[in-house]
Formats: structure tokens, C-alpha cells, sequence
């Protein structure tokens, strides 16, 4: 049975990783229809996504999936935790925490940065429940080196790398002048007014969202690895 569920978890973990792609690619071909091309650097995800009803149904969809595929490949490692000495209460904790980030993460995604407190918030909450899970996620990693000490080094440092970066990215002091635009005058004394880029707040939400991909993905397939390790070794 634990076996099964490990595959399950391999399996979540794969299937939102193709579900971020063709978020990725699928929102881009969007995009190029209707002639416009998407900036990383200087435009939000919900506008990658779609301001309400100009929302395209596919990209929220994906989004969605995404979300609740990543929260339940955390469900199937706690499945397995039983078969770690120690590490079930620790589980608990991490798969809650990932059902709280994916969570804000879709509210980062569909609510626009021109509802600035619900914006800010989920933003805010998305960074630092990320930032958290990471963090719990190293050390459950850490706690297995007893089974394969040299995959469990490897695997709890990116986890824990990323922890570091994401505190680093919501606590940008930065992050304060957050909404300043450009604003150049030309020749006729015509003022146009622009995005600097990168435009920090929408920049940082893209790597979040990519430092999430790269925690979820090495947290729970260091400890698939390992638990079959433990099964199979």
C-alpha cells in the first residue's frame, strides 16, 4: 500500500508539473492569437491569466488544476509518513501549510493588482507559506538522511535554497515602491507613462510562482525517492 501511494504522489507531482507547462505555453499561445505578446517582466499573472470577464476559461482551469494537484501530491506523502519514524506530525503540518499556499496562490493569480489590499494580501500570504512549507519540507528531507544521507543533503538544500530566496523576495525593499511607473515626455510635450522593468511586484509574483514549482517538485520527490529507498533497500 505504501508503494502504491509513493506512485500516487509521483504521479500528482508529474501530472502539476504538466499542468504548469501547458498553463505556461497554452496562456502564451492565448496571448499570440490576440496579437499581443506577454512580458514577464513587467506584467501580473492574473493579467496572463485574464481580468475577469475577459478571463480565459482554459488558463484559469489549468491554473486550477495545477493548484490542486500540487496540494494533493502533499496528501499522498502524508500517506506514506507512517513509514518514517517520527515524521507523521511533521507531515500533517507541511500538507496543511500546502493546502493554505496553493490556496492563496490562486487568489494571487485571479485577484488584480488594482484591488490592492486583497492583492497585497494574498501576495503576502502566498510568499510566506511558501517560504514556510520550504523551510518544513528541508527539514523532513534532513530528518530521512538516515535512510540515503547524500539524496537527502541534495534534495533538503534546493528545498532550503528556495526558502531563503523566497524570504528574500517578499522582504525586497523594493517591494515598497511597488506601483511607481515611468514617466517620459517627448518632443510635442506629450507625457506617456509606463511600467518600469521590471516592474518589481509583477516580477516577483513570477518567481514565486516558479520558486513554487521547484520546492514542490524536489520536497515531495526527494521524499518519494527516498521512502522507495527505504522500501525496496
Amino acid at each position: 500500500m505504501t508503494t502504491r501511494y509513493v506512485l500516487y504522489l509521483v504521479f500528482m507531482l508529474l501530472s502539476s508539473l504538466g499542468l504548469f507547462l501547458a498553463f505556461l505555453l497554452l496562456g502564451q499561445n492565448v496571448r499570440k492569437q490576440k496579437g499581443k505578446k506577454f512580458d514577464f517582466m513587467t506584467e501580473f499573472p492574473f493579467e496572463f491569466v485574464g481580468e475577469r470577464e475577459q478571463r480565459s476559461a482554459l488558463s484559469r482551469n489549468l491554473l486550477l488544476g495545477y493548484a490542486i494537484f500540487d496540494a494533493v501530491a502533499a496528501l499522498f506523502m502524508l500517506l506514506t509518513a507512517e513509514t518514517h519514524q517520527g515524521l507523521v506530525s511533521l507531515s500533517v503540518v507541511y500538507f496543511l501549510i500546502n493546502i493554505f499556499k496553493d490556496a492563496a496562490l490562486v487568489a494571487n493569480c485571479l485577484v488584480p493588482a488594482y484591488e490592492t489590499k486583497p492583492h497585497l494580501l494574498s501576495f503576502v500570504l502566498f510568499g510566506g507559506l511558501l517560504a514556510l512549507s520550504s523551510i518544513v519540507g528541508t527539514i523532513l528531507l534532513f530528518n530521512m538522511s538516515y535512510i540515503n544521507l547524500p539524496l537527502a543533503i541534495v534534495f533538503g538544500v534546493i528545498a532550503g535554497c528556495v526558502s531563503l530566496f523566497t524570504l528574500g523576495a517578499i522582504v525586497n525593499p523594493k517591494l515598497s515602491g511597488w506601483s511607481k511607473m515611468l514617466t517620459t515626455m517627448d518632443e510635442d510635450g506629450n507625457v506617456d507613462t509606463s511600467r518600469p522593468r521590471p516592474f518589481i511586484l509583477a516580477f516577483t509574483e513570477w518567481l514565486l510562482l516558479f520558486a513554487n514549482v521547484i520546492a514542490t517538485t524536489f520536497s515531495l520527490l526527494g521524499f518519494g525517492i527516498i521512502t522507495l529507498l527505504q522500501i525496496f533497500g
